[in-house]
């Protein structure tokens, strides 16, 4: 009898692989594992901002949730020109993506944020608007850097790396999963009133922060350094 040929032998691994997948995809609470706490760093190097106060984010003590849990947390407190900005960091695992969810669960907001904005760039989407006296930019942020606020977005970004070679090898001898439901909860904010009307941005123009096209300006320079931070720490870069 002749031993099976290498072309049937590939094509049981591919099959296999391939029901593997559709099962991930039908049934994703297959695809849930214990994830390490990622540690937050004490100061982060945002762009001509200096660092004021650095301290932990209290976690809940109650019962973990199953979902969207939050394994560590940050925050800061920055100056900029005069301006203070508020920064805090979250590592949020078995997320589903939904930002909205998250501000609602978390931060026990109880009235929905007014008019918010999604802005898509070249990584992905953040999203804008005002509460509580401050303008405010949210977004989460994948291990591989990609950005989101909708589940829609998230999926988008989780299953286009799924038959990438070097992923599914690693799947293949243990070393990860397929599905990695892991983001860095990014959430940057300042006041609305007006600050220090003498204070000047990079480009040395007059900041006001009631000027929406000038906050918005500032927080997305913040919030790109910290992605660039993170694609550089996070877990697909070799930190676990």
């Amino acid at each position: 009898m002749k031993p099976p040929s290498r072309h049937l032998l590939l094509s049981g691994i591919c099959v296999g692989i391939a029901l593997t997948i559709g099962k991930l995809l039908l049934d994703p609470t297959t695809s849930q594992r214990q994830y390490t706490a990622i540690p937050l760093p004490q100061a982060l190097p945002l762009p001509e901002s200096q660092l004021l106060e650095s301290q932990p984010i209290q976690l809940p003590q109650a019962e973990s949730p199953k979902y969207d849990q939050i394994l560590s947390g940050q925050k800061y407190r920055y100056i900029r020109s005069g301006i203070p900005i508020q920064l805090e960091l979250r590592d949020v695992v078995n997320t589903g993506g939904n930002i909205h969810k998250l501000i609602q669960e978390q931060l026990s907001w109880k009235a929905n944020p007014p008019k918010f904005q999604d802005v898509q760039t070249p990584i992905g989407f953040y999203r804008r608007f005002t509460q509580q006296g401050n303008v405010y930019l949210e977004s989460c942020l994948s291990p591989a850097g990609h950005s989101f606020v909708t589940p829609a977005q998230f999926r988008s970004q989780l299953y286009q790396h799924i038959w990438q070679p070097d992923r599914l090898l690693g799947w293949a001898i243990g070393q990860n999963s397929l599905l990695d439901k892991r983001c860095l909860w990014v959430q940057l904010s300042i006041p609305t009133e007006k600050i220090n009307s003498g204070s000047t941005t990079s480009n040395n123009q007059k900041f006001i922060a009631n000027d929406d096209a000038l906050a918005e300006q500032l927080l997305e320079e913040q919030w790109r350094s910290i992605a660039s931070w993170w694609m550089s720490k996070s877990p697909t870069s070799g930190v676990r």
